[in-house]
């Protein structure tokens, strides 16, 4: 069946094997596809920020860095991963220090 999302109400979309778990406030929907699908329909407003996730902007809290590592805190709680090679463009996007 079809499941219509508001863009502007995920915060981000992580996937896991064949499935994108898109979140949503205090929701999770599950599609079965690839996160390049979804980045697709999603658009530009979107930043890939690792190889399984994509960050809504207006949801990021902040960042974090842990010795090599860094990631964003979502407003929802979650933590979600830069991958280094995508650092420099993320820092861009949202304007990180």
């Amino acid at each position: 069946h079809t499941v219509r999302l508001a863009a502007d109400e995920i915060s981000h979309v992580s996937v896991d094997d064949h499935y994108c778990h898109v979140y949503m406030h205090e929701r999770r929907v599950d599609i079965l596809g690839s996160l390049n699908d979804v980045a697709t329909v999603l658009g530009s407003r979107f930043v890939r920020v690792h190889r399984s996730h994509l960050v809504n902007p207006a949801y990021v809290a902040r960042s974090r860095r842990d010795g090599r590592n860094t990631s964003l805190l979502m407003r929802c709680g979650a933590s979600i991963p830069i991958s280094r090679q995508r650092f420099r463009e993320v820092c861009e996007r949202l304007a990180l220090d």
